[in-house]
């Protein structure tokens, strides 16, 4: 997000996004690629193979499919108008 807050004085200037900048899942910023991009079954399946150099095991193919849910419910929250 192009925010002032997440502008840094630096030279030359470099932004940050600071709302996921922390510690996490690593399988979050994956969904997080493959959900907001709607990438097809084959085109993350290549994403995959790519990050990893191996096809995911079983448990990681769950651990990725919960946080593409978490993913797309925290997308739903983000489209509610307040008020």
């Amino acid at each position: 997000d192009l925010l002032y807050s997440n502008i840094l004085n630096t030279r030359p200037a470099q932004l940050s996004d600071w709302e996921f900048a922390s510690p996490g899942k690593r399988w979050f910023d994956l969904a997080a690629v493959i959900a907001w991009h709607e990438l097809s079954a084959s085109a993350t399946r290549w994403l995959l193979d790519a990050y990893l150099g191996r096809p995911m095991a079983r448990e990681e193919r769950s651990a990725l499919a919960r946080a593409v849910e978490s993913f797309q419910a925290l997308c739903t929250l983000w489209s509610v108008e307040p008020g």
